[in-house]
């Protein structure tokens, strides 16, 4: 057979096959139509319904909550009693904090301006212990006792820093007998 003859058979099979007319118009048989429809209306009264339903359901929560609220009344009680005693531990905390602070301030001013700087973020037991320190250091270092009012150098305290004018004799002869002329009446050598 010539090419001609296999062109015109092919095109007389596509003439002649329904399916790609209908492919060609769009048509969609009715009863598809019909089947599609009827299903889409089945799941949106499904949709309403459950709609309807979960509505229902929340009302129900709603109103069991209320419910568990007004029997647990005695809760707004106890909720009372804990308020009280946060505020009474609020109380607790400021008076401590305000302590802390005055605290705090008194040990910074017993320092010398050049440190003050330096224990602003020191804890309030650090602090303590640091002007502890410095202020033995700043003591010792003048060679004062700050225990009596008015002290001498401790290395010329009474009797020389002995317990006793026999110890001071005993141990420093020489400056036991400057301690006794410069301190007593009446002294003959």
């Amino acid at each position: 057979m010539s090419e001609e003859n296999k062109t015109n058979q092919v095109e007389e099979t596509n003439a002649t096959n329904p399916s790609t007319d209908a492919s060609k118009n769009n048509d969609i048989p009715y009863s598809r139509f019909q089947e599609v429809v009827s299903e889409k209306n089945t799941l949106k009264d499904q949709v309403a319904k459950m709609s309807e339903r979960l509505n229902e359901i929340d009302a129900e929560n709603k109103a069991k909550r209320e419910e568990r609220m007004k029997k647990n009344e005695e809760y707004t009680t106890l909720l009372a009693e804990k308020d009280a005693e946060i505020e009474k531990y609020k109380g607790t905390a400021n008076k401590w904090n305000d302590y802390e602070t005055s605290r705090r301030d008194a040990l910074v001013n017993r320092l010398p301006e050049n440190k003050q700087k330096f224990v602003s973020s020191m804890s309030l037991q650090d602090l303590e212990e640091f002007v502890d320190i410095e202020s033995a250091s700043l003591n010792k270092g003048t060679g004062m006792d700050s225990s009596r009012v008015g002290a001498k150098p401790q290395d010329s305290g009474e009797f020389g820093g002995y317990s006793s004018i026999e110890e001071f004799a005993m141990r420093d002869p020489k400056g036991c007998e400057a301690y006794l002329e410069g301190n007593t009446k009446g002294y003959i050598k």
